[in-house]
């Protein structure tokens, strides 16, 4: 055919369909190819999936479990309590001096001597401020001094030496404030004590009755 220009126009050759089609199909086919493999990757998972469920669970009760455990406490160890150590006794002097001794509050005293002497410690001062005090807040209670002597020499001198020793200590003990009718002169059954040591026989005891 001829133009408007006088040329012949060229008819255009339809699009190449067909051919790009066969490129498109040509993509689609790895598309599809990769598709399947992991379609079988997602199947092949869910067989997997209750054992997930199950181990999350399990591990879920353990939880509780474990946090509804009481704690564990240590056992006490029982400590053994101190044991008092009972106070020494005091050591009985040679020759003048004195001990004394507070049991369950009621005060006692003994007063020793030289060899055949009757001279009193001056220690008996701060004895004999306790005894005053006890009497005192005891209204009624007396003090009972008994005098003792070793077992030398003639009997009938040692008991008047144990005599003389015990109105010397009863004298102290007023010069100290402590009423005279509160004091009782008492005389051993045996004065010479042969059952301890000299030192020991040498003495006069005052205790409250």
């Amino acid at each position: 055919k001829l133009g408007l220009f006088g040329a012949a126009d060229a008819v255009a050759a339809p699009p190449p369909v067909m051919a790009a089609a066969a490129p498109l199909a040509a993509t689609a086919a790895p598309v599809a190819a990769a598709v399947v493999p992991l379609r079988r990757r997602v199947v092949g998972w869910w067989p997997a999936v209750p054992l997930l469920l199950l181990l999350v669970s399990a591990l879920g009760i353990f939880w509780i479990i474990a946090s509804k455990r009481p704690a564990v406490v240590a056992p006490m160890v029982a400590v053994a309590a101190p044991v008092a150590t009972p106070a020494l006794a005091q050591a009985i002097p040679v020759g003048m001096g004195l001990t004394e001794a507070d049991i369950d509050g009621v005060p006692s005293a003994s007063v020793y001597f030289a060899t055949a002497s009757t001279e009193v410690s001056p220690e008996i001062a701060g004895v004999a401020a306790r005894f005053k005090g006890y009497l005192e807040g005891h209204p009624g209670a007396r003090l009972a001094v008994s005098g003792y002597n070793d077992p030398r020499g003639d009997a009938a001198m040692n008991a008047e030496l144990s005599k003389r020793r015990a109105m010397a200590v009863q004298d102290a003990l007023v010069a100290n404030d402590i009423a005279v009718d509160a004091i009782d002169l008492v005389k051993p059954e045996a004065t010479s004590d042969t059952a301890t040591s000299l030192e020991n026989a040498r003495r006069v005891d005052i205790k409250v009755v």
